[in-house]
């Protein structure tokens, strides 16, 4: 059987595996990274719920960029999404460097 390939050092590997809270913290993180882009659409669909539950006459008042239905708030959306798809993507390739399938 191969060995391993990660880019931690052989000592830093040695002590992970000795460490049960720092295999838990890892673990955390990695389970993190993996969900950040659900995460990200579910904060942005949050915020979303509590702006259209406003009263009209606070929504009318909200930049275009906040209003449903503008191209602004397209707009924003957009890079909103695309920005959560980008930084999964470096997240991921994060994980795949450190040897985490």
């Amino acid at each position: 059987a191969q060995p391993e390939v990660h880019s931690l050092s052989l000592a830093y590997q040695t002590y992970m595996k000795h460490d049960k809270e720092e295999i838990d913290h890892f673990a955390e993180v990695t389970r993190a990274f993996r969900q950040y882009a659900a995460f990200a659409m579910s904060h942005w669909a949050n915020h979303q719920y509590r702006l259209h539950s406003l009263p009209e006459s606070q929504r009318c008042v909200l930049p275009d960029a906040l209003k449903r239905d503008t191209r602004d708030f397209e707009a924003r959306a957009s890079e909103f999404k695309e920005a959560a798809i980008r930084n999964q993507f470096c997240l991921d390739c994060i994980l795949r460097h450190a040897g985490v399938p």
